[in-house]
């Protein structure tokens, strides 16, 4: 029996974004963000627990973070924001404002019920967006 545990919203976004960790500099895209982490499609897979520093743009803010692998599949991985001071939470915090502003308005969000185990961690399906009505 898994314990539900909050997870903060998470917020579809399409970016640039560069992972830099000892083994180099990987390019990805982000496919969605959350106060708490990012999802990100790279070429190919990552190790799970590499740690490194995320550089993301938007909307003329840099977030220049540290991160953490904590899982990866065959298209995406998802890695973990260490804050470090209240500077850098604050602003992942405006850049998750940015970007909430940003998504359409009226949209009715579903979770498709499915879920499966990956990495350890219970993860929902996809949100799916559509226009009500």
């Amino acid at each position: 029996m898994y314990a539900f545990t909050y997870r903060h919203p998470r917020f579809m976004v399409d970016l640039p974004v560069d992972f830099i960790h000892a083994e180099g500099t990987v390019t990805g895209r982000c496919a969605d963000i959350s106060e708490t982490g990012i999802k990100i499609r790279f070429p190919h897979a990552l190790e799970r627990n590499v740690c490194g520093k995320v550089l993301l743009r938007y909307a003329g803010r840099l977030i220049d973070m540290r991160a953490r692998v904590v899982y990866t599949g065959s298209a995406c991985s998802g890695l973990e924001f260490v804050c470090e001071t209240s500077e850098q939470h604050e602003a992942v915090s405006e850049l998750i404002d940015a970007v909430a502003r940003s998504q359409p308005r009226g949209v009715v969000l579903t979770v498709d019920r499915r879920s499966r185990m990956e990495g350890g961690y219970l993860e929902a399906g996809y949100l799916e967006a559509g226009y009500p009505g």
